[in-house]
């Protein structure tokens, strides 16, 4: 028995990680400074006596003799010694025109933009999964589509619905209310609570077996992080516990050969299973 259980988490390990990973991913790119991704780069100033200037790379060098520099372009040039004033390592004279058209241009330091009022639309992508492995008929690959009223940002009821497709069992589509709301208010970075309660309605797969597939009662509930940004887009991560009731009845098929009819059987499925979800809000 234990050995079946570890090697249930070794599999669900792997598609588990990625959703980690690209939540952190995420969250280490939206914390760099911006000035990370420009480096500094130089370039060869040559100082004439007459008052000129020539910005490029110096490719020969012969003290109290000549200097020859290559210009942007390829374009080379020869100075004596005695025209030179001085040789200087300075800051790239495109990066220095990149720069004072940033420092000229409206820069984006607009306030985060948090939900006070008004309509939250969200999407969410989710996995459920518990006892018996990610490869159980149990795991659930989910996307929701949800719409809370935000009455404040603490209390924000809504209602949702979400496509969850069972590994083998067909698909159900629960229609839900929802409740949600976070609990600092104006925060860039804040915890929030989520609960969720409908009918989930089932579709059968292509199994001729079953004769009858129903869903009935969902319940979901759980917490997150929210990462509110400058943009109206707000991101999220969530882990939560989720409970579906199905019933299924289906015929199990044998070969009889006093002609017997094939024993029909009335199950009952009750699938717990803990939720990690990604989601985006607007």
């Amino acid at each position: 028995m234990s050995l079946s259980k570890k090697s249930a988490k070794n599999r669900a390990w792997p598609l588990i990680s990625p959703v980690f990973g690209l939540f952190l991913f995420f969250l280490i790119a939206q914390s760099l400074p911006s000035s990370l991704a420009a480096q500094v780069r130089t370039e060869d100033v040559v100082y004439l006596k007459n008052g000129g200037m020539v910005r490029g790379q110096i490719v020969v060098l012969i003290p109290d003799s000549t200097l020859r520099i290559r210009i942007l372009g390829g374009t080379e040039f020869v100075f004596k010694w005695n025209e030179i004033e001085k040789i200087a390592k300075e800051e790239a004279a495109w990066q220095e025109i990149q720069k004072q058209q940033k420092m000229s241009a409206p820069r984006r330091t607009g306030p985060v933009k948090y939900k006070s009022s008004g309509l939250m639309i969200s999407t969410e992508f989710g996995l459920f999964a518990g006892p018996g492995g990610l490869y159980s008929s149990a795991t659930i690959f989910s996307v929701a589509g949800i719409a809370n009223r935000v009455i404040s940002p603490h209390f924000m009821p809504g209602i949702g619905i979400s496509f969850d497709r069972y590994v083998y069992n067909g698909t159900l589509v629960p229609v839900f209310f929802d409740l949600r709301g976070d609990f600092k208010k104006e925060k860039k970075l804040t915890g929030f609570y989520f609960s969720q309660c409908g009918y989930g309605f089932a579709f059968l797969n292509n199994n001729p077996t079953i004769t009858k597939y129903e869903g009935g009662l969902m319940a979901h509930t759980g917490l997150g992080l929210r990462l509110y940004t400058r943009t109206k887009a707000a991101y999220s991560m969530s882990f939560g516990y989720r409970f579906q009731r199905t019933r299924r009845v289906f015929e199990k098929l044998f070969f009889d050969p006093w002609g017997a009819p094939p024993d029909v059987i009335d199950l009952t499925n009750y699938y717990a299973r803990f939720s990690i979800n990604l989601g985006v809000s607007f």
